[in-house]
């Protein structure tokens, strides 16, 4: 399946009117990709991104004292988190890269509430007072298990379906560099206390869609910013 992948996209590219460069990192759909086999790159691009949305933000909305914390919650993960977490759905993450993006949110959470790392305030706390702001590893989860789920119940012939189950080609060599985890790893760990033990039990409650939301909602409950949650907050 993989050569059959592999053997288009060169018919693809060898129809360009145009010479290529052979290059180490290229953006690709607002993503950064490189010959690396991680996604570090990348992540500290979108952080690099979501440090000046906030920057930006800081004069008109974060030091205003007459908009409220809620608003401002609000307007921190639809216009910042989701500038970081672009295409997170796809990343093969690493403990550092997860550690780098967490730093990131609780600097511009502090930030945000005026207070710093001398006030002795733990991140829980921070988060609570933050409108109960979840981590951003329970973020990356719902995003990755949600496009798990889509991707199941695509039709075989699409390509992320290919790509997803293909088999691996048996001389093939995982270069030195790739991350020791694979990305349906991520998958099995993310449901294993759901007491999903295996890819295909994920697999085959992905294909239900009604059950699957469920599931996700199991792993990340609803912040209570979010539009679906204000209604049990009254």
């Amino acid at each position: 399946m993989a050569q059959k992948i592999n053997t288009a996209w060169i018919h693809l590219v060898s129809k360009v009117p145009w010479p290529l460069d052979v290059v180490d990192s290229f953006t690709y759909l607002g993503a950064k990709i490189t010959s690396q086999h991680d996604s570090s790159t990348d992540i500290n691009a979108r952080i690099g991104k979501a440090s000046g949305v906030f920057a930006r933000l800081r004069k008109p909305l974060w030091s205003q004292g007459r908009i409220s914390l809620r608003t401002k919650m609000r307007v921190f993960n639809v216009c910042v988190m989701s500038t970081a977490l672009y295409s997170c759905e796809t990343w093969t993450i690493l403990s550092n890269d997860m550690k780098q993006l967490e730093v990131f949110q609780m600097r511009c959470l502090r930030s945000i509430l005026g207070v710093s790392l001398l006030d002795r305030i733990t991140n829980v706390q921070i988060r609570a007072r933050c409108c109960g702001q979840p981590t951003v590893e329970a973020q990356i989860k719902k995003s990755r298990l949600r496009w798990f789920g889509h991707v199941c119940r695509m039709s075989p012939q699409r390509l992320p379906h290919r790509a997803l189950f293909a088999t691996k080609p048996l001389n093939w060599k995982i270069p030195r560099r790739a991350p020791r985890k694979k990305w349906v790893d991520h998958i099995t760990s993310d449901l294993r206390p759901l007491h999903f033990n295996s890819l295909e039990a994920c697999v085959e409650a992905a294909m239900n869609r009604n059950q699957w939301r469920g599931i996700i909602r199991d792993v990340l409950p609803l912040a209570p910013t979010s539009k679906y949650a204000l209604p049990y907050l009254r």
